[in-house]
């Protein structure tokens, strides 16, 4: 049996470089709380899924490497913070990409190529005028760029519960905007 621990243990040992074998059976015992602390947001963005993972795994190595024992925090409770820091990290820095991204989208959806295209375009923005900024992007996405709400999402960077829900509610806007230009 002792044989079967040494070949794991130097197993480990080439697994993270630069920790001691204690660091990665520390890190190995905890990564069930770190898959547990991705599920939440590999759920909500699963196009992002793997990346949401690996980060928090990549967190939980880290705080092994600089976990101190003989600090009266168990080591748990220290990865647990440095893992949700790393998460929101994440999270913030692909809500910047997806904003830029946004922001482009609403600005020039596609290079214009014909008068015909320009003209509807701009008949598009006229229709779409009532909803908000969030709403034309995801309309433009689906409508003029021929987008499915899943793609929509991982363009945006948002949920695809979002995306159907905003979806959902710029047509209701659309529809009541239309039904008050109707009524004099």
């Amino acid at each position: 049996m002792s044989t079967t621990r040494n070949r794991s243990s130097k197993r480990r040992a080439n697994l993270a470089p630069g920790l001691t074998v204690a660091q990665q059976e520390l890190a190995a015992a905890h990564v069930p709380l770190a898959r547990k602390l991705a599920a939440p947001l590999k759920r909500a963005w699963p196009n992002d899924a793997e990346e949401y993972e690996s980060e928090a795994l990549l967190a939980l190595v880290e705080a092994a490497g600089k976990y101190d024992p003989s600090m009266p925090v168990k080591f748990a409770t220290y990865a647990r913070h440095r893992i949700l820091g790393a998460l929101k990290d994440l999270h913030r820095r692909k809500a910047k990409a997806a904003a830029r991204d946004a922001e482009r989208i609403v600005a020039n959806p596609e290079a214009v190529s014909t008068p015909q295209r320009l003209d509807e375009d701009e008949a598009f923005d006229r229709r779409i005028e009532p909803l908000n900024l969030r709403q034309k992007a995801i309309f433009r996405l689906i409508y003029r760029l021929g987008k499915s709400q899943a793609e929509a999402a991982a363009i945006l960077g948002l949920s695809q519960t979002t995306v159907s829900e905003a979806h959902r509610e710029g047509l209701e806007r659309l529809r009541e905007h239309a039904l008050a230009a109707l009524i004099p």
